[in-house]
């Protein structure tokens, strides 16, 4: 006799059971309409996408996590975010629309993550895009809807952190690193902050073995004019009897020099960041304290005009600003941040599990084949960490889904009951129909145990109807037409 084997769940995903369903869909409810008051319109958009559409901008942190798999010589994923796909469904649909176009979203999002690290591999997100609004206005509009939602959905224990990758942006740019290097420094600001600069030395030099931590010389020591490299060529090329070809001498000598700048400017970018790092604190003191480094480095001050003035807007809005915190040195990981980004983390959760997140990405519309000037900036939560914290804050859990049980109390009363039960259906009532007869004095039991609040007993011989309510045990009649008044009075929602 073959033995048939149960076919478990796969691992890192996990059953939404009653109880966390009631709870995460009455959070989604509550921030849905938080959207809907702000003037957001609700989409939603394919779990399926191309793979093209997240390699684009989106960065390590989610191109390694991809569920990614090849279909009739296309390379297709299970989206990892929401942001990337709303922004493709604008760009298909919404460009015709008046700027600022407001959307919002929600739903479940896959990234494959290590057993070790004790991330889901599928979770919820819910979140907001403001395509088409520069400026702090549209930034503090997204930070205020974010910190909102918490205050909405019952959470009170959180704190803000806002960042800003301009300052790293820009002085990335200023020092001419190839576009490679940007970007890998840009997606390791988190290793610099947790693991050290040497850390990341190390991780530059696996990518690249041509860089290394050793002292640079100064660029300016090693510069030489074209005619110098060319004379140094031909003295080359004689000294080795002319058996290599002058192109490639020169190549060579201009990749060595170039390695050589390149590692000053490596090691220059480094100690910038590192510097950044450590600003982190009261946001009038931190801003205060950048202006200062940003001076020193000789970098672009416009960043932190932009904060400042959000830090005020912030205050309109009337967010508490002991809750704030400003983290230089915070950029989310994700490639496509251009400006402006932020969490909202929770006192009894670690920092590796922020409620929301989000920010500025002013190219993503360009990268994505939309025009290059539509300015872009967003966020989104993470339910289940909602769910999570609101349950550590002890808030009560959402009321049970049904108002009332109508139970027949003989086979001769279902046609009664079933009567009954639509006709309180028809009164926007959640109604269980009992499919068994049950008899007194059993029948309220189970409908107790299950935390229904009132039990309704139906007998043809009787001209009223039994009523139970459960929670506090009376019993009484009643005509069937008093019904739903009775159970609107007593319902526990």
């Amino acid at each position: 006799m073959m033995t048939t084997h149960r076919i478990d769940r796969v691992h890192g995903v996990s059953d939404v059971l009653p109880d966390e369903y009631r709870a995460l869909r009455e959070i989604q409810t509550q921030i849905e309409a938080t959207y809907a008051r702000s003037g957001y319109i609700s989409i939603a958009v394919p779990i399926l996408e191309y793979t093209d559409l997240f390699l684009r901008k989106s960065g390590e942190a989610i191109i390694t996590r991809l569920y990614d798999f090849q279909y009739r010589n296309r390379r297709l994923c299970l989206r990892p975010e929401l942001t990337a796909s709303a922004i493709r469904a604008y760009l298909d649909h919404l460009q015709a629309e008046p700027l600022p176009v407001r959307l919002a979203y929600a739903g479940p999002v896959f990234r494959y993550e290590t057993p070790q690290s004790g991330q889901p591999r599928q979770f919820t997100q819910s979140g907001v895009e403001l395509i088409g609004a520069n400026g702090a206005m549209a930034d503090a509009e997204i930070i205020h809807l974010a910190a909102h939602g918490l205050d909405t959905v019952g959470i009170t224990n959180y704190r803000l952190i806002i960042g800003h990758v301009g300052p790293l942006l820009h002085f990335l740019h200023r020092l001419d690193l190839n576009k490679r290097l940007r970007s890998f420094l840009l997606l390791h600001m988190e290793t610099l902050r947790t693991a050290g600069v040497e850390r990341l030395t190390e991780l530059i030099t696996e990518i690249d073995p041509s860089f290394n931590s050793g002292t640079p010389q100064p660029s300016a020591e090693i510069a030489a004019t074209d005619s110098q490299l060319l004379a140094l060529a031909h003295s080359t090329i004689s000294t080795s009897g002319g058996t290599r070809d002058q192109a490639e001498i020169i190549a060579g000598f201009l990749t060595k020099i170039s390695r050589r700048d390149q590692t000053a400017a490596l090691h220059r970018a480094l100690e910038f960041m590192s510097a950044l790092c450590e600003l982190s604190g009261d946001p009038q003191t931190v801003l205060t304290e950048a202006a200062q480094l940003l001076t020193h480095f000789d970098s672009e001050p416009a960043p932190l005009n932009e904060l400042s003035q959000l830090i005020d807007l912030l205050a309109a809005y009337g967010l508490d600003s002991s809750r704030i915190t400003l983290d230089l040195g915070l950029t989310r990981g994700l490639q496509y941040y251009t400006g402006t980004v932020f969490e909202l983390h929770h006192d009894d959760l670690g920092p590796a599990d922020p409620l929301c997140g989000g920010g500025r990405y002013d190219e993503l519309v360009g990268v994505l084949g939309g025009p290059a000037n539509i300015a872009a900036t967003g966020s989104a939560y993470h339910l289940e960490r909602l769910r999570r914290a609101r349950a550590l804050e002890q808030q009560p859990t959402a009321a049970p889904d049904l108002d009332a049980i109508i139970i027949p109390a003989t086979e001769a009363d279902f046609r009664r009951a079933i009567q009954i039960a639509e006709g309180l259906r028809a009164a926007n009532l959640h109604i269980e129909l009992s499919l068994t007869a049950q008899a007194l004095p059993d029948a309220p039991t189970s409908a107790a145990a299950r935390n229904i609040p009132v039990a309704v007993i139906v007998d043809a011989d009787a001209a009223a109807v039994g009523v139970h309510q459960l929670p506090t045990g009376s019993e009484t009649q009643m005509p069937a037409a008093q019904l739903a008044d009775y159970i609107r009075q007593h319902k526990i929602r």
